[in-house]
């Protein structure tokens, strides 16, 4: 999915996108495309092909998994 700050704002009232963003690319290697508008606001996605199996995932990720209910249907 292709996300935006305004998508993060809307759907987790969170901030600071571009941090996010820096940290997956830089620390976690994930292969990250950036595009911006008109208006200079970057949109992100994965590379078209990335295996997102094979994705390093942040320890805060994994914490929130850990944390979530399961729905065992």
């Amino acid at each position: 999915k292709r996300i935006s700050h305004r998508d993060e704002i809307a759907e987790v009232n969170g901030w600071r996108l571009s941090a996010i963003i820096h940290q997956l690319r830089h620390r976690y290697g994930w292969p990250i495309d950036t595009d911006y508008d008109g208006k200079r606001i970057g949109h992100y996605q994965l590379k078209r092909g990335a295996d997102v199996d094979r994705l390093e995932l942040p320890s805060s990720y994994i914490h929130y998994l850990n944390k979530k209910p399961r729905n065992d249907d």
